[in-house]
Parts: structure tokens; C-alpha cells; sequence
């Protein structure tokens, strides 16, 4: 099946959104996280390589060498970590890092689970 360009802006969009829930993280880091975020958006419009047309560009990578923006989301994801995570690993004495592209901008926060 081949998707418009239409369709797959629309599918992008619906794919990035992660709803806020008070049993994981305080409002105001999520909120803060998603205005930082927000704020290294590009606007367009754009030209993707696959031919799509964006009205706007935000590359991911961005936000994590932001050192404003990169403390919050790593900080926002030690919650997503505890909460959602570490339940589900198996229970073992020695502790678990966690480590990804959130380091790339020099933080230096490791999670441990």
C-alpha cells in the first residue's frame, strides 16, 4: 500500500506523541521537556529525501546536544525508567545502567535502574 505524502505526515505526527500521565512523571518536567523540544523545531516547509513535503523539521538528535533541552528529557526518562521499566526487569542485586543517544550532548546523569 503506498501512503500519500499527505498520509504519511499525518501518520508522523500521530507517532511522536506521548500523553502525560501523573502515575509517571511531575507535569511541570513534562511540560517543560516538551516546550524545549518544541522550541528546536525548524519551520518549513521542507523537502524531505523520500520527496515529502514538511511544514516543519525537527531533528531528535538536536534535543539531546541541547544542554538546556537534554538534562530535562534525560531526567524526564529516569522516570519512564522507574515507572514503567525497572518493574518488568528481572530482580537482581546488581544495579542496571541505562545508557543512549541521551549522553551524546555530554550529559553526564546515568540512570540506574
Amino acid at each position: 500500500m503506498s501512503l500519500t505524502p499527505q498520509d504519511r505526515t499525518d501518520r508522523a505526527k500521530r507517532s511522536t506523541t506521548v500523553k502525560y500521565s501523573p502515575d509517571i512523571a511531575p507535569k511541570e518536567l513534562y511540560d517543560e521537556v516538551a516546550r524545549g523540544i518544541a522550541s528546536n523545531v525548524k519551520m518549513g516547509p521542507f523537502t524531505a529525501t523520500s520527496g515529502v513535503i514538511l511544514p516543519y523539521y525537527l531533528n531528535a538528535s538536536t534535543n539531546f546536544l541541547d544542554k538546556d533541552v537534554s538534562p530535562k528529557i534525560v531526567e524526564l526518562m529516569g522516570h519512564y525508567v522507574d515507572k514503567i521499566i525497572k518493574p518488568v526487569l528481572p530482580v537482581s542485586e546488581e544495579p542496571s545502567l541505562c545508557v543512549g543517544m541521551e549522553v551524546a550532548g555530554g550529559v553526564s546523569r546515568i540512570l540506574e535502574c
